[in-house]
């Protein structure tokens, strides 16, 4: 009965240093992830303020059509990268999660071991 009490606090003590500490650097991701998505904004700002020019100066029909093609494209391109940057951050993300329970994993069964060891005594 002990060991399972001792084991459920150390259990509760790694989640809460762990949740501490996320909340220290959240500050700070907060600030980066504002700071990235102003950047991304300010690309697809550029990108219509060119296509917004683009058809100011347009003539015909066709010049109108080959300016919606450009944003388009432009477009496009800033999505993909967007997205690949997300498929980047979810393989980090989960690899950080298997290394976080492997190392839970191990701890538990450093505490089975203590526990087998205690109970043979």
């Amino acid at each position: 009965m002990k060991i399972k009490i001792t084991s459920a606090l150390v259990l509760s003590m790694l989640v809460s240093i762990s949740a501490q500490a996320q909340e220290e650097q959240s500050g700070e991701k907060f600030s980066a992830h504002k700071t990235e998505m102003v950047g991304q904004l300010n690309k697809e700002k550029t990108i219509i303020d060119s296509a917004i020019s683009c058809i100011n100066s347009a003539t015909k029909k066709e010049d109108a059509q080959k300016c919606h093609e450009q944003k388009k494209t432009s477009m496009d391109a800033l999505r993909a990268e967007r997205e690949a940057l997300q498929q980047k951050r979810m393989s980090e993300r989960k690899e950080k999660l298997q290394k976080e329970l492997s190392e839970i994993d191990a701890k538990s069964a450093k505490i089975g071991e203590k526990k087998n060891n205690a109970a043979a005594k």
